[in-house]
């Protein structure tokens, strides 16, 4: 049954898409112009070194065309829903969908797909090879599938993070900005973790686990990144879907409707 609905939102949103066919051009211009700030940031940070921590040029940017996949998987699949959640829950539309029988954060999560932003997928590839080219990394398969998977991690936990910061409307109506809070603190994620220290490293490898969405899988890429270290993302992988799943039932079990 999921399956079969989720092919319905698929194809609901990909006409919707094609009728709205200029946003893609537009959107397509807005994201050349981000790569060209990234890569033109870089270029000047690198004029006066050689590395950051250990980082070249070519592995910077390697991380930031790993962000580009994320956020273009983010913004096809889930992006739309979870911003407008916290105005289902005070306008009360959420009633709506917890009656339905379907799961009601499948349906919250995923009843909208985003194509305006998949050339994403194209300049993050194109960004991603130019990167490439600048190291010395030698390329397998067995680290190619390592840092694939580790990339849909890197996903799955930017799911489930923004999944539970939305699920707070339902004790703070009022968080509007929440989108804008959660886009500033996953730009973070396109710079090395390593230039942070004490407790704020502890925590974008933890609490707000940026090292894990985007330095992991290019660490496994360069095949610099531990066995441990491995183990370790996917572990939190499945403890933050885990975390976000329960947050949204404690947090529907105290819903009081707003019709009522």
């Amino acid at each position: 049954m999921y399956a079969q609905v989720y092919l319905q939102f698929f194809k609901t949103s990909l006409s919707r898409a094609i009728i709205f066919r200029r946003n893609f051009w537009i959107h397509t211009f807005t994201s050349m112009m981000w790569v060209v700030y990234y890569v033109f940031s870089i270029e000047i940070i690198f004029r006066y070194t050689d590395s950051i921590r250990g980082w070249g040029k070519g592995e910077v940017l390697l991380i930031v065309a790993t962000l580009f996949f994320i956020d273009g998987l983010r913004i096809l699949l889930f992006h739309d829903n979870l911003r407008d959640l916290p105005s289902q829950i005070t306008e009360g539309n959420l009633d709506l969908f917890l009656i339905k029988p379907l799961d009601a954060q499948f349906w919250l999560s995923l009843r909208r797909l985003n194509f305006t932003e998949v050339n994403l997928f194209l300049i993050g590839g194109l960004l991603w090879w130019y990167a490439f080219s600048l190291t010395a990394i030698q390329l397998t398969i067995i680290n190619f599938f390592i840092y694939t998977i580790l990339t849909l991690c890197g996903f799955l936990i930017t799911y489930a993070l923004w999944s539970m910061l939305v699920t707070c409307a339902f004790w703070f109506p009022r968080i509007d900005n929440i989108t804008e809070l959660f886009n500033r603190i996953l730009e973070i994620s396109k710079y090395p973790t390593s230039i942070f220290k004490g407790a704020i490293r502890i925590i974008v490898y933890t609490v707000i686990p940026l090292g894990v969405i985007t330095n992991f899988p290019v660490q496994a890429l360069a095949g610099s990144l531990t066995a441990v270290n491995m183990f370790y993302g996917l572990c939190l992988t499945a403890i933050f879907l885990l975390g976000a799943r329960a947050f949204w039932l404690v947090a529907v079990k105290n819903y009081t409707s707003a019709s009522s």
